[in-house]
């Protein structure tokens, strides 16, 4: 059965995951930042989204080809969490820590739930195995 393949696993996990995180925390937000930023908890919404279907893409790539090295599920979910948060921090390049600390906390973030995922549903061919069928 379709449903029960580990992608499909995966996807639900990792999207399912992610938007709960940007749902709580949208509800923690300092009244401040709402009243500056009127639709961030839609923003939000729409991070966990794209940020759970990025990791549900890259869980079939566990290699990288050209050093022949294995693409740790830490340094996968890490680099795709920090790329994806890019569309919120890009606006405070101008307070470097702030920054800094939002990318490394997104990168933290997407490392977790990688690694997770990839602990309970795997990785690689493992992933792609039957999903033709």
């Amino acid at each position: 059965m379709i449903f029960s393949h580990p992608m499909i696993l995966r996807k639900v996990f990792c999207i399912g995951s992610a938007v709960l995180v940007a749902a709580i925390i949208a509800q923690i937000l300092p009244r401040e930042l709402l009243e500056n930023v009127p639709m961030i908890r839609a923003a939000l919404f729409i991070h966990g989204l794209v940020l759970g279907f990025f990791l549900t893409l890259a869980g079939p790539f566990n290699r990288l080809p050209l050093w022949d090295l294995r693409f740790h599920p830490i340094l996968r979910g890490g680099l795709m969490a920090a790329f994806v948060h890019l569309d919120f921090t890009i606006y405070t390049w101008m307070d470097p820590p702030v920054f800094w600390r939002t990318i490394v906390f997104a990168a933290i973030f997407g490392a977790i739930i990688d690694t997770i995922a990839t602990q309970l549903f795997g990785d690689g061919k493992k992933l792609l195995r039957d999903l033709s069928k």
